[in-house]
């Protein structure tokens, strides 16, 4: 396991300290989904899930060479209005990308008690990480602001920064978490309105014309397995696994 898998897994371990996690496993019992790609790269789709939230996906993608990247995605449950938790790490020349939001559920214009409860503390929060030394900021991609919080945090740093990935964004999940656990600000929609707009902000949020990372993951695993995996972060619920035959009829 590379530097960004180490760390990213070491805040999936944080979440797995807090809820019960079902593992929705692959044939052989191993991940939802595998994958080998060109220039020896693997990737690994792992699906968990637990009462409370629709999922939790942990992707990774390395090779012996160049390839080394993360992403953990928690999702709240369809009609929730409970944020997403969303980390991104991926190696970029000599440094490594970190980005790690709150995906908001709602508009955030018309929620103002919804931005007080989850988003205020995060001025400062971001504020502290613009100060440490060790990091450098990493803009956000310009096509992605329309789909993320105006709180997302994007910084630069080296491999021994990026072992304390926990600490850097414990802010974050510890939020997350304590949102999950407790009552969640009124918001205007119904939860049906909520799952609705989810499907809808997702199907967008996780395409190739938000995030080019798609794109680079088909290059590298190829269009079915890429298509796989979006769809999976596109859509409510996991899917059996790919690698799992249905039972033969009878």
């Amino acid at each position: 396991m590379h530097f960004a898998a180490q760390a990213t897994q070491g805040v999936l371990t944080q979440l797995a300290q807090c809820l019960t996690l079902i593992e929705h496993e692959g044939g052989a019992r191993g991940p939802w989904l595998s994958m080998t790609g060109r220039g020896g790269t693997r990737g690994h789709v792992r699906c968990y899930t637990a009462r409370g939230i629709d999922k939790i996906v942990f992707l990774t993608l390395e090779d012996d060479e160049q390839v080394d990247a993360a992403m953990l995605l928690a999702f709240g449950a369809k009609g929730s209005a409970l944020p997403h938790l969303m980390l991104d790490a991926a190696r970029v020349g000599r440094d490594y990308a970190v980005f790690v939001d709150l995906v908001p559920r709602v508009d955030l214009a018309l929620h103002p008690h919804y931005v007080q409860r989850i988003y205020a503390p995060f001025n400062e929060v971001l504020g502290s990480l613009r100060k440490r030394p060790r990091l450098k900021p990493s803009p956000v991609p310009a096509t992605l602001l329309p789909f993320v919080s105006p709180w997302m945090a994007g910084f630069r740093c080296r491999d021994d920064t990026l072992a304390q990935l926990s600490e850097l964004i414990a802010p974050f999940v510890t939020t997350w978490l304590g949102l999950y656990g407790a009552a969640l600000p009124a918001v205007r929609l119904s939860p049906t309105e909520l799952s609705e707009r989810d499907a809808l902000h997702r199907a967008a949020l996780f395409s190739s014309a938000a995030d080019p990372v798609w794109d680079v993951l088909g290059t590298l695993m190829g269009a079915v397995n890429a298509g796989r995996v979006i769809s999976l972060l596109q859509t409510h619920g996991v899917p059996p696994s790919p690698s799992v035959r249905p039972p033969p009829e009878a």
